[in-house]
């Protein structure tokens, strides 16, 4: 959800958030027992997303804009 968040608040917004947002998923192999990491990266360039409606103001948001950080609840 978080991906996009960015991806909305980047494309609609002009916001363009510092951070990482990187998934990582351990998954264990059956066979041995062994847990293996994997790291998934969105690639965007395949994702579109279109306005449908009107684009709610954002003044009170959770995106620090002074950092572009999204700030802690």
């Amino acid at each position: 959800m978080l991906l996009m968040y960015e991806h909305v608040l980047e494309k609609f917004y002009g916001i363009k958030l510092n951070g990482s947002f990187d998934l990582v998923y351990p998954v264990t192999d059956t066979a041995t027992g062994m847990k293996r990491y994997y790291k998934l990266r969105c690639d965007r360039k395949f994702v579109d997303i279109r306005l449908k409606g009107k684009l709610p103001l954002i003044q009170d948001c959770a995106v620090c804009l002074n950092t572009f950080r999204i700030m802690d609840p």
